[in-house]
C-alpha cells in the first residue's frame, strides 16, 4: 500500500519513538519507520498500523483516502479521525476519545 503525503510528512519529520518509548501520560506510542514495516508485513489488513496505546492494548491504522490524506481507525474497524491532522488535534485535546 502507498502512503499519503500526511503520512510521509509526519515520518519525515519525526520518525517514530525509540521502540517501547512512549508518551507518559497516555502511553501512546508512535511506531519507528522500521517496526511500521515489520509490523506491516506480518498480515492483510485494510490499513497500515502505525501506532499502539499501553504496548497494543489499543492499535491504530491509517487507510488511504488519496494521494494526500489517510484516515485513522481502530482495529476493530471504528474511525476515529478523518484525517491524520484530525487524530492529532484529537490527541491533544483529550485523547481518551481515541481510545
Amino acid at each position: 500500500m502507498t502512503p499519503s503525503v500526511d503520512v510521509l510528512e509526519l515520518y519525515g519529520f519525526i520518525g517514530g519513538w525509540k521502540d517501547y518509548v512512549c508518551d507518559d501520560d497516555f502511553l501512546f506510542a508512535l511506531w519507528p519507520w522500521d517496526w511500521l514495516i515489520e509490523r506491516n508485513s506480518e498480515r492483510e489488513r485494510s490499513g497500515i498500523l502505525f501506532c499502539d496505546h499501553s504496548i497494543e492494548v489499543v492499535t491504530w491504522e491509517l487507510r488511504f483516502v488519496d494521494s494526500r490524506h489517510s484516515s485513522v481507525w481502530l482495529s476493530d474497524g471504528r474511525q476515529v479521525a478523518a484525517t491524520l491532522e484530525e487524530f492529532f488535534r484529537q490527541y491533544l485535546r483529550d485523547p481518551w476519545q481515541l481510545m
